[in-house]
C-alpha cells in the first residue's frame, strides 16, 4: 500500500456489464471468501512512520452507497524537509459493485498549496478513462485495481494472495502491477514499476487485514486505536535522516572522488562524466565536470527556471502542470518544469535522481540531463547550474511521466540506509 509518496469526470455508464481480465491476470471476484456487504461497517485506522518516527496517519471505512459500496481512505502526511514542513493529504473513494469490482476512483490531493484531483471511470468495454488535472487522458487496462483497495481484496480472498496491474492513487494514479504471496500472517510484496521492483512485508491480522506493513526502516504502517491518532506529533526531519556523511578532506581539482561503503545496491547504468566502480558494498566514485557545455537557450531555460520557481522544499509535486500551478516547489518540480520546456525545444531531456553533495553529505536530489551531441549535459534548475556541477552522483536516470517517477526514489535509494562516505585522493 502507497502513501501520497511523501510526496499524486465523465459519468459511469449505467448498464451492468461483467469485466473479463486477460486469461493470465487472476481475477480475485471469482475466490471471494466473502463478499462486499461481509465488509459493512469495516473501519481502520493507521499510524504512518519513517524510520520509526511518526509523520502522519490514515483512516478508511467500507460503507453502503445506493445500490452500490464505497470504499474512502484519508491520509495525512506531515515532515521536515531541510526544516522546511511539508504536508500532503490525500483523500481516495473507491465505488465498488457487489463482489468487490471497482466501478470508480476519485482521488483528492493536496501537497503544501498545490491542489489536484484525478478520477478513473469505467467505460463501457470494462477499460478505465483516467482523468488528472493537467495531464492527458488515459485508457488502462481493465484488469487494474486500485492499490488502496487491494489489502482488502486479499483478505476477501481468505489471504490467498493477489497477481494484477494497480493504479496508484497518491501518485496520479500511475499504473504498476502488484504480487502479494501470502504465507501464515505474513504477506510479502512485489510492486513491478516501469522504474524497478519494490519489496515490502507486512503482518495480518486472523483475519487476513493488515495489522502492520513495512519496518524500522522507511515507510511503515501500523493499524492502531482511531482515537491514538489524535495525539500531537513532531514531523520529522527526513532530508537529514535520509543524507549520507562524508567524511574527510574534499581534495582540490574540479572532480568529485569518492569512496562509499555499506551500499547495498548496484551500480548505475553508464552516465556521462561519471564513472562508478563497484567490489561488494564499496563504490569508488568520480564525477568529472562536464567537458560539454550546453548551447545558448538550454542555459537560458534552466535560469529561466531558477529565477521564476521559487525553491520550496515543502512543496513535492510529481507534475510540471501542478509546480506552474504552486509557483514553487522542490528539486522534482524545478526538474519536471525544466525538462518539459526543453522538449517543447526539441531537445532530448531525461530526469536524474542520486545524490548532491552539500554540507558534508550527500543528500537525495533530482536534476535533469539534456542531449548536446553525442553527450548528456547536467543541468540543475533548482541549484541554477548549467552544467550541474560535479558534486551530483546520478542513481537512475529516467523520464518524468507518473509510471517512472511515482516509484524511482523507491528503486534508486534501496539499499542506501547504511551507507557512509569519505573523500578519496
Amino acid at each position: 500500500m502507497r502513501t501520497a509518496l511523501l510526496f499524486a469526470l465523465a459519468a459511469c455508464a449505467h448498464e451492468r456489464y461483467v469485466i473479463s481480465p486477460p486469461e493470465e491476470i487472476d481475477d480475485p471476484a471469482a475466490h471471494l471468501a466473502f463478499r462486499a456487504a461481509d465488509l459493512a461497517g469495516y473501519e481502520a485506522a493507521f499510524r504512518l512512520t519513517w524510520n520509526g518516527e511518526r509523520i502522519g496517519d490514515a483512516r478508511e471505512r467500507f460503507v453502503r452507497d445506493g445500490d452500490g459500496w464505497r470504499f474512502e481512505r484519508n491520509e495525512r502526511i506531515q515532515v521536515l524537509r531541510s526544516g522546511a514542513l511539508a504536508t500532503a493529504r490525500t483523500r481516495v473513494t473507491i465505488a465498488v459493485d457487489d463482489v468487490l469490482v471497482p466501478r470508480r476512483i476519485d482521488v483528492e490531493r493536496e501537497t503544501g498549496p498545490a491542489r489536484a484531483a484525478g478520477r478513473a471511470v469505467r467505460l463501457r468495454d470494462g477499460s478505465w478513462q483516467i482523468v488528472d488535472d493537467g495531464a492527458a487522458v488515459r485508457i488502462v487496462d481493465a484488469a487494474a485495481v486500485p492499490s488502496t483497495l487491494v489489502p482488502l481484496l486479499v483478505a476477501a480472498r481468505g489471504a490467498r494472495g493477489y497477481d494484477g496491474p494497480i493504479l496508484v492513487e497518491g501518485a496520479g494514479l500511475a499504473s504498476a502491477r502488484i504480487v502479494v504471496e501470502v504465507a501464515g500472517r505474513v504477506s510479502r510484496t512485489r510492486f513491478i514499476t516501469a522504474a524497478g521492483e519494490i519489496r515490502s512485508e507486512a503482518r495480518l491480522d486472523d483475519r487476513g487485514f493488515v495489522a502492520v506493513a513495512g519496518g524500522s526502516v522507511g515507510l511503515a504502517s501500523e493499524r492502531v486505536p482511531p482515537e491514538t491518532l489524535d495525539a500531537p506529533f513532531a514531523p520529522p526531519e527526513i532530508v537529514a535522516s535520509s543524507a549520507v556523511p562524508v567524511v574527510g578532506r574534499a581534495p582540490g581539482g574540479r572532480e568529485l572522488r569518492l569512496t562509499i561503503t555499506g551500499v547495498a545496491a548496484a551500480p548505475p547504468q553508464r552516465v556521462d562524466f561519471q564513472q562508478v566502480a563497484a567490489s561488494g558494498d564499496t563504490w569508488r566514485v568520480v564525477v568529472d565536470e562536464a567537458a560539454v557545455s550546453p548551447p545558448a537557450d538550454v542555459r537560458e531555460r534552466t535560469h529561466h527556471v531558477a529565477r521564476t520557481l521559487g525553491d520550496d522544499l515543502g512543496v513535492a509535486v510529481l507534475s510540471s502542470e501542478e509546480a506552474l500551478a504552486a509557483g514553487r516547489g522542490d528539486c522534482t518540480a524545478h526538474a519536471v518544469v525544466l525538462a518539459k520546456l526543453l522538449e517543447e525545444r526539441g531537445y532530448q531531456a531525461r530526469l536524474v535522481t542520486g545524490f548532491v553533495l552539500e554540507d558534508a553529505a550527500l543528500r537525495r536530489h533530482r536534476w535533469v540531463t539534456v542531449r548536446v551531441g553525442k553527450a548528456w549535459v547536467p543541468l540543475d534548475p533548482m541549484l541554477d547550474e548549467a552544467p550541474a556541477s560535479p558534486r551530483h552522483l546520478a542513481l537512475a536516470v529516467h523520464g518524468a511521466g507518473l509510471d517512472e517517477l511515482a516509484f524511482v526514489d523507491d528503486v534508486a535509494f534501496a539499499g542506501w540506509d547504511r551507507a557512509r562516505a569519505r573523500f578519496s585522493p
